[in-house]
């Protein structure tokens, strides 16, 4: 059977569970991360074969290539995707990209020496003041509560309800905060239409994450600029358009192999010919990653 005429789950599969792909997979991972190829491999193919709301499954029919390059991407950063989560593989154009999330930054943010890492989204019933000058530091006060008529505590604002209504009206902005070893709180804020600017400047700009969490997306932008402010031994080097030089040059390589193995059929992903005795057919029991952006402050343990 050819990559032509082979299911599309299965397909899948085929190049992301091959050996040698899995090999590569395992030295991007971290050191000292918990992470491991196999569980990586298969968290993903669940995540791609998981309907969205639509009841579809896009990832399935995107370039193999690209979806085993955006599964590299997850390896490097020793995060796993997830929907909501520390990070995302979108459908975009035919092909699969990889998207940083909110929570991704944090989490890389504490791996680096942060004490504690912070973030929140601005609304018009809030309290909120910047100071500059020799003290420079911001104030965030909620009017009333958290369970305002649109402001739920998921962070989920996509019902903006006037502040005369009793809701919390329109977002202002978003701002993320970092505290160092020292105590030192370095942070950074972000206008609404700044983090708009941000977005149109974005190839994700249409991505349905912008739809489904929006304040999630808003405080991944202050993140990121906020990282910028951050010490040189901090820096998340992290690349959404691909992964290393020196592992894309691996995988380029048993691609290729795997292409001069199906002459009679133009490959449309590089690892579906890896014989099937190499693929792991049974998926280890994996615990549900859980999509929850309550907590958005991360501390460290200890």
């Amino acid at each position: 059977m050819t990559n032509l005429d082979m299911p599309a789950h299965k397909l899948v599969r085929n190049a992301l569970l091959g050996k040698r792909f899995l090999e590569i997979i395992q030295d991007a991972i971290p050191r000292g991360s918990e992470l491991d190829a196999v569980r990586l491999a298969w968290v993903t193919i669940t995540y791609c074969e998981t309907p969205n709301d639509r009841g579809q499954t896009p990832l399935l029919s995107v370039d193999v290539n690209s979806l085993q390059r955006a599964m590299l991407q997850c390896a490097e950063v020793g995060l796993e995707p997830s929907v909501g989560g520390a990070c995302w593989i979108i459908p975009r154009g035919g092909k699969a990209t990889f998207q940083m999330g909110a929570l991704g930054y944090i989490e890389l943010a504490m791996r680096a020496g942060a004490r504690r890492c912070w973030a929140d989204v601005v609304y018009e019933a809030d309290g909120f003041s910047i100071k500059r000058g020799d003290s420079p530091g911001l104030d965030h006060e909620l009017t009333n509560s958290w369970h305002l008529p649109g402001r739920n505590l998921d962070f989920d604002h996509r019902r903006l309800i006037s502040i005369e209504e009793g809701g919390a009206g329109k977002a202002l902005g978003a701002y993320a905060c970092v505290e160092l070893e020292d105590g030192t709180v370095i942070w950074s804020a972000m206008s609404e239409s700044e983090l708009s600017m941000a977005r149109a400047s974005s190839k994700s700009k249409d991505s349905p994450a912008y739809k489904n969490w929006p304040d999630q997306m808003r405080i991944r932008s202050a993140i990121a600029r906020a990282s910028k402010l951050w010490p040189k031994k901090m820096k998340i080097v992290v690349s959404e358009d691909n992964a290393s030089p020196a592992m894309l040059e691996r995988l380029q390589a048993i691609e290729t192999e795997a292409a001069k193995s199906l002459p009679e059929a133009k490959p449309q992903g590089g690892l579906d010919a890896i014989l099937e005795e190499n693929t792991p057919q049974e998926p280890p029991k994996l615990e549900e990653p859980e999509a929850d952006f309550d907590d958005v402050e991360m501390m460290q343990d200890g």
